[in-house]
């Protein structure tokens, strides 16, 4: 039996009671990655749906299930420690894949190894932009909105751009790193 191929991406995915639209993730991302690029690893963060039924038996990913829900840091944390990949992808369940722009990202990673992380574009179910980026952050905003209820002082808008380019803050919906960064 030849040895495995190491992935260039881990993808990990906190869960917690989102059975089908986490399996609806997991279907866009083996849909449009080959699966020698990818390794896919789902943290269930203790469920009581169906989501141990629907994905824990999948054979292309690593599931992993924790007894209680532990959160979305330490979820992704966990799945770091299975992760094989040279980059990091934390994905929120109700992602879905539209094409194959993740190979591109990571090419983009590894052609400018100088930025510390980039995040995708995100589109509505319809296809229209989605806010994916925020402002730089400060603690007026965080008082405004927190303390003094102000809402929206944490607005995501939609990048002006079909280009990379630098933001203050990506939408922790997608997050891609390099695992070498993310260890350090």
């Amino acid at each position: 039996m030849a040895p495995q191929k190491t992935p260039t991406l881990s993808i990990i995915i906190p869960t917690w009671n989102t059975s089908d639209i986490t399996l609806k993730c997991i279907q866009t991302i083996l849909g449009y990655l080959p699966k020698s690029f990818v390794q896919i690893i789902v943290v269930d963060n203790g469920s009581t749906d169906d989501t141990a039924a629907k994905i824990g038996k999948n054979n292309d990913i690593i599931y992993i299930q924790n007894s209680s829900n532990l959160g979305f840091s330490k979820a992704n944390n966990i799945g770091v420690k299975k992760a094989l990949g040279k980059y990091l992808l934390f994905l929120n369940s109700d992602m879905e894949l539209t094409d194959d722009s993740l190979i591109q990202m990571v090419q983009y990673l590894d052609n400018n190894p100088q930025i510390g992380a980039i995040g995708p574009a995100f589109l509505n179910p319809n296809l229209t932009p989605q806010g994916s980026v925020l402002n730089l952050q400060s603690p007026t905003n965080a008082f405004n909105e927190y303390w003094l209820g102000h809402t929206n002082s944490f607005i995501k808008h939609i990048p002006q751009s079909t280009v990379p380019l630098a933001v203050d803050n990506i939408s922790g919906g997608a997050v891609l790193i390099s695992h070498s960064l993310f260890k350090k």
